[in-house]
Order: structure tokens, then C-alpha cells, then sequence
């Protein structure tokens, strides 16, 4: 940003029924503004806000700014997925300079996810001049922010999926998640210099850089509304120690992965990921980068085989990588791609 601050929102206000005489849900424009027009139907509404991020330097760099709705519909919609669906629409703002691909081509990728999940997916644009930048360059540079909105009955929420001791932890190959991309650019400048795009490596390194996130909500939702997991994770920021570790134990849980020889491994990852992982220490890459798991559920073993055909079903490539235990020790300890321990225990 090259401001103060840089804000964006998403208001939800209440309409009388009586007021709209029109069909719901109804997408309805009032002075250049969308408005999303729903009933609840007597559900709670819950609201999740996310945005690109720092990566959107990286799609504006490679050519790959119409990959970025994709990053922004994955933020989005996975924490919803662990609700088990009720997602309606997921409302953004794109914050542009100006960049050398037309508007309409974000419009057309958020029609694809819109077919793709079943959560409409809303645009609307915004000419900043130089309120963002990329701060190596004078390329022009987006933003890509908002807000999913969705429904989720008093019940369900009142009885959220909680893992157990038991479960199996399923690990979910991938090597896109949006996340460390301010140290993953610093890393970049220092190895090829400011204009790294315009390098051989710096290409090559900026094709996996620009590799968009999986969009795990299909999959999540049908795992959860089917009772096949317990729990569901996506690696973004704090990867292994926040969104892994710290989850489990918040319930008292426990897991050891990959430690003994015969134990199952985590997926491996992209040799450029491991060269980034390779210039911090193993426990500070793990509590940065997806390091190749893009993603984790907790199924029982009674039904751990149709979770697994159902993350196949989705196009996921997915494996056990531990049992859930319940014991003195709480968190996640596991063996890194390098064969280092890293102990995320508490």
C-alpha cells in the first residue's frame, strides 16, 4: 500500500419482506452498487472476510492475475466448509492499477468457481491509481479482498465437529495455499535480484509461486455434512503450528507423524517449496509454509475408506498419515521432508 490504510467491507443490513415484492434470492443494482437480496429463512448468518494478499504481486509479476479469484474464493470458502455447507455468496472488491489483462477475465474465472462450487461469486471493481504497489517495482499491481456470506442453523452450530481420540489424521497432497508469501518474495529478491520475474530460475520459481490454492469447500462440506470427518484444515497462515497443532490441542489431542520408519509420511514437497523451507529452521518453515499438505480432515476409522473416495471424488490426493491420541501431551510432533523433528507440542 502506498497510504495510511487501505479498508474494505462488507455491509449486511435487514430488509422487511414486504419492501421486496421480487423473487429471492435476487442480485439487485442500485447506483452502480450490487446488492445480494436473501431470505435467511430463520438461520443464523455468518460472515467470513479473506483476501489474496501479498501473492497478488506474484500473479501481477507472472501473468497469472485471473489465478488470484481462484486464491480469493479458496480463503473464503474453506473456513466455511467446516460448517458442513450454507454458503450463498461471496462478495469482493478489485482494487486495481492498472495491468495488462481485462477486467472481464476475472469476471469469467468467478463464473467458473460460481459452476464449479455452487457459491455465486460476486465482483466489483475499483481504479486506485497508486494506492497499491508493488514496493521492488513500478508494475502495476490488484488487490482482492471480501467477504462470503453464509447460513448455518442454531443447531449445527451448536454442535460443530469436534475431532476425537481415534481418529485418523488425512493429509491432503497440494502445493498452492497462499500463505509466507512476504518472506517467499524477500526470498526471491535475494536470490535473483528485484526484477526475479525476468530470470530464468526466477520464472521457473514463479510458475509454483503462482500456482493457485485448491478450493477444499466442496470437498470439506461433503465430508462434514456426511459425517465421514471430524474435522477439517486448510494450511494457511500458521500452516503446522496454528492451523495443525494448536487445533488439536485445543481438544486435548495428540499426534505423532511420520517419526518411526514404518510410520506413514506427510507428502513431500515441491522441490522449490523445500527450497524455501531450507533457509529458515524446520520448526519456523512448518509454522510458515503448506511445505506440500495443502490440507488435513480427522475421519473415524469406521468410515475413514469413504472419506478417502470421497477426497478422490473431488480430485484430492489424499492419505493417513497418524491416529489421534489423548494423553499427557497435546499438539502435533513430526518429521520434516529433511528428516528433522519438529515438536509442536505443548
Amino acid at each position: 500500500m502506498n497510504c495510511d490504510c487501505n479498508i474494505a467491507g462488507t455491509v449486511l443490513g435487514y430488509l422487511p419482506r414486504f419492501k421486496f415484492s421480487g423473487n429471492l434470492p435476487a442480485m439487485v443494482q442500485l447506483d452502480g452498487v450490487l446488492y445480494y437480496i436473501f431470505d435467511p429463512n430463520e438461520k443464523l448468518v455468518w460472515m467470513n472476510s479473506d483476501g489474496i494478499g501479498t501473492k497478488s504481486i506474484v500473479h501481477s509479476r507472472m501473468g497469472t492475475q485471473r489465478q488470484g479469484i481462484q486464491d480469493l474464493a479458496s480463503m473464503q470458502g474453506d473456513d466455511e466448509g467446516k460448517f458442513g455447507g450454507g454458503a450463498l455468496v461471496s462478495f469482493n472488491m478489485i482494487e486495481r492499477s492498472h495491468f495488462p489483462i481485462s477486467y472481464s477475465e476475472f469476471e469469467d474465472v468467478a463464473q467458473d468457481i460460481t459452476s464449479l462450487i455452487g457459491i455465486k461469486m460476486i465482483l466489483q471493481q475499483e481504479y486506485v491509481y497508486d494506492r497499491i504497489r508493488d514496493p521492488d517495482s513500478n508494475l502495476a499491481v490488484y488487490n482482492g479482498s471480501g467477504t462470503l456470506v453464509s447460513l448455518i442453523d442454531e443447531q449445527r452450530l451448536e454442535n460443530l465437529p469436534r475431532p476425537s481420540a481415534g481418529d485418523l489424521l488425512i493429509a491432503i497432497k497440494g502445493n498452492g495455499r497462499s500463505n509466507g508469501y512476504t518472506d517467499r518474495r524477500r526470498l526471491m529478491k535475494q536470490w535473483f535480484g528485484k526484477d526475479w520475474h525476468n530470470t530464468e530460475p526466477g520464472k521457473i520459481f514463479g510458475q509454483f509461486l503462482s500456482t493457485p490454492s485448491i478450493i477444499f469447500y466442496p470437498a470439506f462440506s461433503e465430508l462434514i455434512s456426511k459425517g465421514l470427518a471430524t474435522s477439517v484444515i486448510h494450511m494457511s497462515g500458521g500452516a503446522y503450528k496454528d492451523k495443525l497443532a494448536k487445533v488439536l490441542s485445543k481438544n486435548n489431542l495428540y499426534a505423532e507423524i511420520g517419526l518411526r520408519e514404518s510410520d506413514p509420511k506427510l507428502f513431500d514437497p515441491d522441490p522449490r517449496e523445500a527450497a524455501f523451507c531450507s533457509f529458515f529452521s524446520m520448526g519456523d518453515a512448518y509454522a510458515k509454509f503448506a511445505a506440500g499438505n495443502e490440507g488435513f480432515f480427522t475421519s473415524p476409522p469406521n468410515v475413514s475408506e469413504l472419506a478417502l473416495h470421497c477426497a478422490k471424488k473431488h480430485g484430492l490426493e489424499a492419505k493417513v498419515v497418524a491416529v489421534l491420541q489423548k494423553g499427557p501431551r497435546r499438539g502435533a510432533v513430526l518429521r520434516a521432508f529433511n528428516g528433522e523433528i519438529v515438536d509442536y507440542s505443548f
